[in-house]
C-alpha cells in the first residue's frame, strides 16, 4: 500500500523533539494513532527546518471536514467511538510486547488549538482530548447552524490566553443546544460529554469509558431515524464513515481545565 507524506515543520527545537520523542515512543503504532514516518533536521542553527513526517489523509483535519460537512448520525458514532479508542489506548500503560518497550500512559493537551483529527477514507485520527469536540460534532450533526466551540464567545481563532479565560477562569463550557435533546441518541451523547468536562478532574469519565458509551448508544439507537428536519440534507450520506486516529502534538504550558 502506497503511503503518502505529510510534513509539519516546527518554529523551535523544543517542540520539535517532544512531538518527535512522543511519536517515537515504544507501542505508538495503532489502528487510531497519526502513523509517524520520521523526523529530519534540514540545515545548520539557526536557520535549520525541523520537519516531522507522518501519514497524509487526503480529507484533512475533522475541523476543516465539519466545516464544509455535515455527518449523519452513524457518522458521529463512528467518529466519537474511534476518536476516544485512539485517546484510550494513549491514555493506557502497555506492557513489553513483541520485543518493543513499554509504552507510557500519554496525556495530550493542546486543548487550545482547533481539533487535530485527521481523516482517512476508512478511518479517523485524533490528537485532543475530549473537550472542543463533543461540541463540534454535535453542531455538524444536522440538527443545527454550525459553529466551533466558545465561537460566539471567543470567535473562530482565539488565543490561548482567550480559552483559559472562559475555561479555566470563568469555568464556561461549550453550549448544549436543545434540538440535540431531541433526538435520543443525541441526548445520551451530550450527557457523556457533559460528564467528560465536568469540573471536578476526577468525576471525568475515562477515553475507555466514553468508547464503550458509544458503542452502547450506538447499538442501542440503532433503530431510530437519524436527527435530520425536512430542510436539511444529510451531506455527509454520500460519505464512507469515517473512524478515528489519534495524532499527538506538544502539551502548552498552563493549561489546566
Amino acid at each position: 500500500v502506497r503511503v503518502l507524506p505529510c510534513v509539519k515543520s516546527f518554529p523551535n527545537k523544543d517542540s520539535w523533539e517532544t512531538e518527535r520523542d512522543v511519536f517515537m515512543t515504544p507501542g505508538m503504532r495503532h489502528e487510531n494513532i497519526l502513523r509517524f514516518i520520521a523526523a529530519e533536521k534540514r540545515g545548520s542553527h539557526p536557520e535549520a527546518e525541523l520537519w516531522l513526517i507522518t501519514e497524509f489523509h487526503e480529507r484533512g483535519s475533522l475541523s476543516g471536514f465539519l466545516k464544509g460537512n455535515t455527518i449523519s448520525w452513524s457518522e458521529l458514532c463512528h467518529i466519537a467511538e474511534t476518536t476516544a479508542c485512539g485517546l484510550a489506548y494513549l491514555h493506557e500503560d502497555v506492557p513489553q510486547q513483541k520485543g518493543e518497550g513499554p509504552k507510557p500512559a500519554i496525556a495530550h493537551r493542546s486543548a487550545h488549538k482547533p481539533p487535530r483529527l485527521q481523516i482517512r477514507q476508512e478511518t479517523l485520527v485524533c490528537s485532543d482530548e475530549l473537550l472542543p469536540h463533543g461540541g463540534a460534532l454535535l453542531t455538524r450533526c444536522p440538527v443545527d447552524e454550525y459553529m466551533l466551540p466558545f465561537e460566539e464567545e471567543v470567535g473562530q481563532h482565539p488565543s490561548l490566553e482567550d480559552l483559559q479565560e472562559v475555561v479555566v477562569h470563568k469555568k464556561m463550557r461549550p453550549t448544549i443546544r436543545e434540538p440535540w435533546l431531541k433526538h435520543s441518541g443525541l441526548a445520551q451523547i451530550c450527557e457523556s460529554v457533559e460528564e467528560c468536562w465536568d469540573h471536578d478532574a476526577e468525576a471525568r469519565l475515562s477515553a475507555g469509558c466514553v468508547e464503550e458509551r458509544i458503542a452502547q448508544i450506538r447499538r442501542l439507537t440503532a433503530t431510530i431515524a437519524p436527527p435530520t428536519s425536512e430542510n436539511n440534507t444529510l451531506l455527509g450520506s454520500s460519505v464512507a464513515p469515517v473512524p478515528m486516529v489519534t495524532n499527538v502534538d506538544l502539551p502548552p504550558k498552563d493549561s489546566s481545565i
